[in-house]
């Protein structure tokens, strides 16, 4: 509601629109567009199956070029256009409607996770920490997100706080 009362008082005292033309087509319009891309696209064609990352260990590559260029070539017609996508579609891209499954099962146990391990001393960080991976899973791919994203990053560092919090403090000084 606030940024709509923002972007109505630029309209009105500077007759310009940069607030809402940002904030509706990066929020809503970009997301949206790509989403229903990559959902026409692959609905049509064979699924990647990780071959544009860790699967090309496994198998062939499926395409030349990972999804998100695919995407832009196709719809965009760039061939430099990264067109990247959420986790959901990112599954979809990958394994289908199973992917879609198993992308939000592996999500839900890494927010879960999370929230476990930062509920009682950490409740504030791990608010922020579900939050920030939150935004970065409506802009990257699961797979994507583990390092690039710093996900993994984020699951390491509240696993060394909280074993730094099991060991007493005699023993993390030398005593005892």
């Amino acid at each position: 509601m606030g940024m709509l009362v923002l972007s109505f008082m630029e309209y009105s005292v500077f007759e310009t629109n940069i607030l809402g033309e940002f904030f509706v087509r990066r929020i809503l319009a970009v997301p949206g567009f790509l989403n229903i891309t990559y959902w026409d696209y692959f609905s049509e064609h064979e699924k990647v199956l990780l071959t544009d990352s860790i699967g090309r260990y496994v198998s062939d590559p499926v395409y030349d070029l990972s999804a998100p260029f695919l995407i832009g070539i196709e719809y965009l017609n760039d061939v430099e256009a990264n067109a990247n996508t959420g986790i959901w579609m990112g599954g979809f891209a990958h394994f289908g409607v199973i992917g879609v499954l198993i992308t939000s099962a592996i999500a839900g146990l890494i927010l879960g996770l999370i929230d476990n391990l930062t509920r009682i001393n950490y409740f504030m960080f791990g608010t922020l920490a579900c939050t920030y991976i939150g935004i970065n899973w409506s802009e990257q791919m699961l797979h994507t997100s583990m390092l690039t994203g710093g996900v993994i990053y984020i699951l390491f560092f509240i696993f060394i706080i909280r074993s730094s919090q099991l060991i007493p403090v005699e023993a993390r000084r030398g005593i005892g």
